[in-house]
């Protein structure tokens, strides 16, 4: 089958995937090593910060999604409320948060784990949940221990030209859909 992609695209995809690696790589490394090592074997980054770098904008977050139910089991056993990762967690700021918090004070929650550094993992799905992602470009895929970056034409497509192409597959819900919606048309981004 032959490469989708031309000899630029090519180019642009190397250079995400170097920047992908190094940002992610400097998150980890704020972290205890048990918790490093975890993700970087168990973790896949997915979601909207992948768009972001590819056009030079900071990313909000870093979504990490675990590879399967045995993962998330796992890393709940690491998050505990007397565990040395507790410092890295993200205080509740009682002000603007409303919700079930599992860890008094801290952003642990049964859907994610927010961290200091802007590392969110969730806990309420496994990664294949990205199947059913509400758009298109929040798909792409990036594996820490491998180094694979795992993106369609279609995907680099729609990141390229800043389209907002709705996932046939996906799950929404009508009010979240349309704060995500205006949040990227926000930054730029068009509908198709």
């Amino acid at each position: 089958m032959p490469n989708p992609f031309a000899p630029d695209e090519v180019q642009k995809i190397k250079e995400l995937k170097g920047l992908i690696a190094t940002n992610l790589k400097f998150k980890m490394l704020e972290f205890p090593v048990l918790l490093w090592e975890f993700l970087d074997k168990r973790a896949v980054l997915t979601g909207g910060a992948i768009p972001s770098l590819f056009h030079g904008e900071q990313p909000n977050d870093y979504d990490l999604y675990l590879k399967d139910q045995a993962s998330i089991d796992a890393f709940n056993k690491i998050i505990l409320p007397d565990s040395d990762v507790m410092k890295f967690v993200e205080d509740v700021n009682p002000k603007y948060m409303v919700g079930d918090f599992l860890v008094d004070g801290k952003l642990v929650t049964a859907q994610a784990v927010t961290f200091k550094n802007k590392v969110q993992v969730i806990t309420m799905h496994a990664a294949d949940a990205r199947e059913k992602f509400d758009y298109i470009h929040c798909m792409v895929q990036y594996f820490p221990h491998t180094d694979n970056l795992y993106i369609s034409k279609h995907q680099f497509d729609v990141i390229k030209a800043k389209r907002l192409e709705y996932n046939p597959k996906g799950i929404t819900n009508n009010n979240m859909q349309q704060v995500r919606r205006m949040k990227y048309v926000k930054r730029g981004w068009e509908e198709a």
